[in-house]
């Protein structure tokens, strides 16, 4: 498998299929715990690693997938539940902070605010109208061990973490490029407002691992609830526009300046003494 400059985490096929479908010269690889896929977007060579939910998965995809691949950049990528009543339903969110609800206040941290401000400028100047109206920049992604579905919850974590969007993986990736010095970028996708509740049942559904266990999940969904079936349709296109989304702002950014250079220029900063096992 070829080596790329640029590797985009995703946890699960839902949040990567679209920058999936989009790659050219495609390779799969399987390893234990995640999987690898190779190609071109925008004849500029990517990897995309879907890692599963959840920070351990995140954390022993990133570890593994840098100390033999190496990349010069590195995305988290994927869906987030709306912590803050001005990120709307499919909006894209670029944090600038990064906090997990499992580590101390002491073990915050925050991206380079000239690197913000580069990503800003970015947008002003490659991104359309269209889908620049889709983006904002900085604030805290608050990462957390499960499914936030309710209302109440979303509320009442917004305000303890002055966090603007939650999810369950970019800490750890962000935490880990941190130690070994490999610049990083995180973008999700709000897949859920605010007031937006996903029914328990659709909650074990999102949480299987495989096509298999989704399955049967959903078949015992229909049979308990008939009328679930509506809800995994407004799940399917929710998760296509959300994957569109995050599709089109990595495919943007594949013709940037920013990616040309890491692509070309910059060679991988990590510290050996840190990436060998």
């Amino acid at each position: 498998m070829e080596r790329a400059p640029i590797a985009v985490f995703y946890a699960l096929e839902a949040e990567s299929g679209a920058l999936e479908d989009r790659l050219t010269e495609k390779e799969y690889l399987h390893t234990p715990g995640f999987k690898l896929i190779s190609g071109k977007l925008k004849n500029v060579p990517f990897l995309v690693v879907r890692t599963g939910a959840g920070v351990k998965n995140a954390r022993n995809a990133v570890e593994n997938v840098c100390r033999i691949h190496q990349p010069r950049l590195v995305i988290s990528a994927g869906f987030a539940g709306a912590l803050d009543y001005s990120l709307p339903k499919y909006a894209l969110f670029f944090p600038s902070e990064f906090i997990s609800e499992s580590s101390s206040s002491e073990s915050n941290f925050s991206v380079d605010t000239e690197r913000l401000t580069l990503y800003t400028k970015l947008t002003e100047t490659i991104f359309s109208r269209e889908l620049r109206k889709e983006c904002h920049f900085g604030g805290r992604l608050l990462t957390v061990g499960k499914i936030i579905a309710e209302t109440q919850e979303k509320k009442r974590l917004g305000a303890s973490y002055q966090a603007r969007a939650v999810e369950m993986e970019t800490y750890s990736v962000a935490e880990f490029c941190e130690e070994v010095s490999i610049p990083f970028l995180a973008v999700r996708a709000i897949s859920d407002d605010v007031e937006r509740e996903l029914p328990k049942d659709m909650q074990k559904l999102v949480e299987q691992k495989t096509t298999v266990s989704r399955l049967g999940a959903a078949f015992q969904m229909i049979l308990q609830r008939p009328r679930s079936v509506q809800d995994m349709f407004q799940l399917y296109g929710t998760s296509i526009h959300a994957s569109t989304n995050l599709a089109d702002a990595i495919s943007v950014l594949a013709e940037s300046e920013l990616f040309s250079f890491l692509a070309e220029n910059f060679f991988p900063p990590q510290k050996p003494g840190k990436l060998i096992a």
